[in-house]
């Protein structure tokens, strides 16, 4: 019998520190395993490190936009994770529902219903 699988994680990829913080701390603090990184070029390399159960994903981002990370992740074999689309853009929920996101929630958001929808997908998620 080999290692046990890895737990399901969630990604959180947010440009502004404070608010990658914040989130970090409440998944954490709600038990759920986290990682979390400034851009999308950073979160494409998580991923084929270890394929995330959810992805929490601004759309502003620097270099690799929300949008564009979506579509090269969605490219990596492995990929299943279910997107969550966090934005202050005026055409965010436009760009979640083009972009077949699970959820969109407008900044500012409620944090714990943003933890309640990320906890529901990695519940539902098998261990890898």
């Amino acid at each position: 019998m080999g290692p046990p699988s890895p737990k399901p994680y969630v990604l959180v990829v947010e440009d502004e520190a404070d608010t990658r913080r914040t989130v970090e701390r409440a998944l954490r603090d709600a038990a759920l395993e986290t990682v979390a990184v400034p851009d999308g070029a950073a979160a494409l390399a998580q991923c084929e490190r270890r394929d995330p159960a959810v992805i929490l994903l601004d759309l502003a981002l620097p270099g690799l936009d929300g949008e564009k990370f979506a579509d090269a992740y969605r490219r990596i074999p492995q990929s299943r994770a279910r997107i969550i689309v966090i934005s202050g853009t005026q055409r965010g929920g436009e760009t979640a529902a083009k972009m077949r996101a699970y959820a969109f929630f407008s900044k500012p958001f409620r944090l714990d219903r943003l933890v309640e929808a990320a906890a529901k997908l990695v519940s539902e998620t098998p261990a890898m």
